[in-house]
């Protein structure tokens, strides 16, 4: 799992927080209590394939549908909340 993080330690830095109405609302608790994932946990972005929704990789279910998360950058040490559609 390390590799996964190193990889995403290059270039943008995206990371996800679950929507309180996603179906997997349940992994924020999971993630905020290791440290090794965190909360918000970091994510890379990927293309959509025609058959995969899950275009979103990382955090404690290891792949997301877009819908399920709220996306954000680092900016300047903060968290800037990004719109993807």
């Amino acid at each position: 799992m390390a590799k996964a993080y190193e990889a995403l330690d290059r270039g943008q830095k995206y990371f996800a927080k679950i929507r309180k109405d996603s179906p997997y609302v349940g992994q924020i608790s999971w993630a905020k209590a290791r440290p090794q994932i965190g909360y918000p946990f970091p994510v890379r972005l990927t293309d959509r394939g025609p058959l995969d929704e899950y275009c979103v990789k990382g955090g404690p279910g290891g792949q997301y549908r877009i819908e399920d998360l709220d996306i954000y950058m680092e900016k300047g040490g903060k968290l800037v909340r990004v719109k993807v559609q």
